[in-house]
């Protein structure tokens, strides 16, 4: 007799993060498609608590940007300032940001069939971080040139001090990702996806949590 209960599987930060943003976010339609398969039963979502830290931080962070764009080009480091330590603009990113984070805390209490969070009182052996730091140490990341650009426009741009245009980068899954890797596997899921390409590079022994990377 086959067993016929939805896989359970560990969604990372950036599905989180793209569902709750809604049409806003570009990759809105990977996560959607994802929380759909969930909801018709294809997959059982477990969602932990570092996840859901690591989702509000993040939103915080994409709201401050978004509010910073918003304002006109002309305005001084004096005012800038001026915004940042205003209540208002504190009152609105911390606002907008929890309406987001709502959205992920909203479907998954109400919807216990499909959706779950890590289970009180769950704790995390140290084995669990000795096995990260060896999966770390076995993974092979890459260098990448990037192009500075205007954090307001995202126009690319060159240090007024050195003239330099480029800075090459070190990429690779950090250690926050293979921690993520490590709790989904104590959750008992059986699928960690992620929109993050990095994930590819990490060596999964059989047994282990598969990854699956979400992309167009």
């Amino acid at each position: 007799m086959t067993d016929s209960s939805p896989v359970r599987i560990y969604p990372d930060t950036n599905i989180l993060v793209s569902y709750s943003l809604g049409d806003s976010d570009e990759n809105f339609g990977l996560a959607e498609r994802l929380f759909e398969e969930v909801q018709n039963n294809k997959y059982k979502m477990v969602v932990s608590n570092f996840t859901l830290m690591e989702t509000l931080h993040a939103l915080r962070t994409m709201v401050t940007r978004m509010k910073y764009r918003e304002l006109g080009n002309s305005s001084s480091q004096g005012d800038l300032i001026q915004v940042a330590n205003s209540k208002p603009f504190e009152e609105t990113v911390y606002k907008e940001s929890m309406k987001a984070f709502s959205t992920i805390i909203d479907k998954i209490t109400r919807d216990t069939q499909h959706f779950s969070f890590e289970p009180d009182g769950l704790t995390y052996p140290n084995e669990t971080f000795a096995a990260g730091l060896q999966l770390l140490l076995a993974t092979k990341g890459s260098f990448r040139v990037y192009r500075f650009r205007c954090q307001k426009c995202n126009s690319p741009m060159k240090c007024s001090s050195c003239g330099v245009d480029s800075e090459i980068v070190f990429k690779e899954a950090n250690a926050p990702d293979l921690i993520h890797l490590l709790i989904s596997e104590r959750l008992g899921c059986k699928v960690f996806f992620t929109m993050d390409k990095y994930f590819g590079n990490i060596p999964i022994k059989d047994g282990r949590v598969k990854i699956e990377v979400l992309a167009k």
